[in-house]
């Protein structure tokens, strides 16, 4: 321990260079004197500085007073940018996190976290503080502090400490409400609870010191990969892009509780461009009934932006659009009664968060809209929108702070990607997405005309998602805008395939896209809509288990064959035994000629023979 008595205190400058000190601390005195009081590594300071330090271990004690780091501060004293993680086990109470009692002193914790334990010995201990323990008459000054610690056996305690109406404090947060009615609660204002979320970080303005793993910002704090988020802050979103000029997007959303009029929202609504009958924005809201996109110079009279619900953004130069207000804290919104077709709702919290359904969202370029099939993996970020539809009149999405749980019979998704031959490498084209087994889809919503499509039609429908099982095939429409070359590519997410294939019924090009999982192919604006179809057979583990023997299956008038090699000899036999056909190293047998019937394929690759029964009808 430092400063061992009250005439003896420490007074000097304690660098701790991000450096942790492992405290292993136990006193059992119950002495009333500030010599017997007050267990912490630094027992007493004086006039002393003590910086980027952290504190780890276990302090145990007896008396009053027990601090995770100075027991009694007196003098005028800094504390700044360090962090206590250690245990502290007390029978006594008054302990703090960072001081136990801070008698007369003026003394300034700066920059620093309490994420520690404090455990209550026996009864049950009162009148605990998350930073400061007691002060007598002294002007304690907290500044961007931040208390996440655990507490056990504790009645009464305050995030913040016990100093009454003493002091200062400014932009701290902490994570556990008061519990109890601690004697002089802290009733000075200043801190606020806090909203957990890493992914808040880039919206922050950063402050000058991060060494033991503390970044202060101007609208929370980070320490061990989360951002303590200040709820009675703004948020910002920069935007960048014009969509009458560069075709850029984006799909914004507010995490306001209350609805907002874009007017009192900075930077939202823009100015009129001098000598011009246009304004330096463009807003936007969806309208279900009529699909119709509707523009706020048109509707201003009822036009607000209303929690849960997303809107299309684009501004004439980069701005950064400020939210501010009561934000939504809860943990789950669900927004019902969405009218029949398309919707535009949006993320309704401060923090990221999940949607039950398959969802669309804008692509990086705001240029064009993108279907996510795998919503339980993919997340909506803070002040974003998405696209969903409801078939029916009602319908309800809801979002939640915490990613929702894996279904029972997922095997994976095929995303299918198209590219166009001269524009550069990141433009994008188009998706769509085989589900396997899972059992979502989506139909296929049309926000740039500009750019080529794949549809998957299933039951008179087109769909940007859609399902399948781990065996069969599907087909895969085409639309192109303008001739030229383009790519289609292919990413199995999850799926492992036995037979993948990819057929143009155009050019009769069958592309095995376990090898070559690409397919670059021309195409006219005057191509017919079914021009390919996929093949595919899931490994066995993906069609349920063991025991599946299948080797070949009908597809499209022909016999397609799974695991075939360069060796391979396939033999057709007829129920007499006999063999009507061999074949060398081919995949694909024609059923044009073949009389009905139940024959028998057998597939030799080496040692291995394999047979299946298939029925000609």
């Amino acid at each position: 321990t430092i400063g061992l008595r009250s005439d003896k205190p420490f007074s000097g400058t304690f660098l701790g260079n991000g450096h942790s000190l492992t405290a292993n601390i136990s006193s059992t005195t119950t002495g009333t004197g500030a010599n017997d009081q007050g267990v912490a590594p630094f027992h007493y300071i004086n006039n002393a500085t003590i910086k980027d330090l952290k504190v780890a271990g276990s302090i145990a004690s007896a008396s009053y007073h027990t601090s995770g780091l100075v027991g009694f501060a007196d003098g005028t004293n800094t504390i700044e940018n360090c962090l206590v993680t250690a245990t502290l086990n007390i029978s006594s109470n008054y302990a703090g996190g960072f001081i136990g009692h801070g008698l007369n002193s003026s003394t300034t914790i700066l920059g620093c976290v309490f994420a520690g334990t404090i455990n209550g010995v026996g009864d049950s201990r009162n009148n605990i503080g998350g930073i400061w323990g007691w002060s007598d008459s002294g002007t304690p000054t907290l500044v961007n502090c931040l208390e996440t610690g655990t507490y056990t056996n504790i009645a009464s305690m305050h995030p913040m400490g016990l100093q009454k109406n003493k002091g200062s404090i400014t932009n701290c947060y902490y994570v556990n409400p008061q519990v109890g009615s601690p004697s002089n609660a802290c009733t000075v204002s200043g801190a606020v609870q806090a909203v957990t979320d890493v992914d808040i970080l880039p919206l922050g303005d950063p402050v000058a010191y991060n060494v033991s793993g503390i970044t202060a910002y101007v609208n929370g704090i980070s320490y061990g990969g989360n951002f303590y988020y200040n709820p009675d802050r703004n948020i910002k979103r920069t935007i960048t892009g014009y969509g009458d000029e560069d075709g850029n997007w984006a799909f914004i959303a507010s995490p306001v509780e209350e609805s907002i009029a874009p007017t009192t929202n900075n930077h939202l609504i823009g100015a009129l461009i001098p000598e011009s009958t246009l304004y330096d924005f463009d807003l936007y809201r969806l309208n279900p009934s009529s699909e119709m996109w509707e523009n706020y110079h048109a509707h201003t009279a009822d036009f607000n932006i209303v929690n849960g619900m997303g809107y299309l953004y684009a501004a004439k130069t980069t701005k950064n659009l400020v939210f501010s207000g009561i934000f939504n804290a809860d943990d789950t919104k669900t927004i019902t009664g969405l009218p029949q077709g398309w919707n535009l709702v949006g993320n309704p919290f401060p923090v990221t968060a999940w949607v039950n359904r398959s969802y669309y969202v804008m692509n990086g370029d705001g240029t064009d809209i993108v279907a996510v099939n795998d919503y339980i993996a993919n997340s909506v970020p803070v002040c974003t929108g998405i696209v969903v539809k409801a078939n029916n009149a009602g319908e309800s999405v809801t979002f939640s702070t915490s990613a929702p749980s894996l279904s029972t019979g997922d095997n994976g998704n095929l995303q299918m990607a198209l590219t166009k031959a001269g524009v550069r490498s990141d433009a994008f084209q188009d998706k769509a997405v085989v589900s396997f087994n899972e059992g979502s889809k989506l139909e296929k919503f049309i926000f740039n005309e500009q750019h080529a499509k794949l549809y998957i039609p299933q039951y008179g429908e087109d769909y940007a998602i859609a399902f399948s099982e781990g065996k069969g095939e599907m087909p895969v429409n085409f639309k192109a805008v303008e001739n030229g070359s383009y790519t289609l590519s292919v990413n199995p997410e999850g799926v492992e395939m036995a037979y993948l294939h990819l057929i143009d019924n155009l050019t009769g090009n069958d592309v095995d896209l376990l090898q070559n999982p690409s397919y670059t192919f021309n195409a006219r604006n005057d191509d017919y809509a079914s021009r390919f179809r996929l093949v595919f057979v899931a490994n066995d583990a993906h069609l349920g288990g063991e025991g599946n023997d299948d080797i070949a299956f009908i597809s499209n008038g022909e016999i397609i064959v799974i695991g075939i090699d360069g060796n391979s000899v396939l033999q057709l036999i007829d129920l007499t035994g006999r063999v009507i056909a061999s074949y060398n190293a081919t995949n694909r047998i024609g059923m044009s000629g073949m009389v009905a019937g139940v024959y028998v394929l057998r597939l030799i690759n080496g040692q291995d023979v394999k047979t299946q029964k298939i029925i000609v009808k």
